[in-house]
């Protein structure tokens, strides 16, 4: 593999781990009530309920991306001489 096209894959990987450590620590950010209830949704799903999972799936998401990062640097490692 080229040196160009290794540190390039190397930046691409450095970015993705930048966005799953941004995402693992990032504060959950909570809306203010406007006064009135949210429109229930189809199927009788509370939007309150949505919004107390979604830090736990950001999380998880930033862990998910961290996880794949250092899988892609196992696997490549060996192709891009370092």
């Amino acid at each position: 593999m080229s040196v160009i096209a290794s540190w390039t894959v190397l930046f691409a990987l450095a970015v993705v781990a930048a966005i799953g450590i941004d995402l693992s620590l990032r504060s959950p950010r909570r809306r203010e009530d406007s006064g009135s209830r949210p429109a229930m949704q189809p199927g009788d799903v509370d939007p309150a309920n949505l919004r107390r999972r979604r830090p736990l799936t950001q999380r998880l998401t930033g862990a998910v991306l961290l996880l794949a990062v250092v899988i892609l640097y196992i696997l490549i490692r060996p192709f891009i001489g370092l």
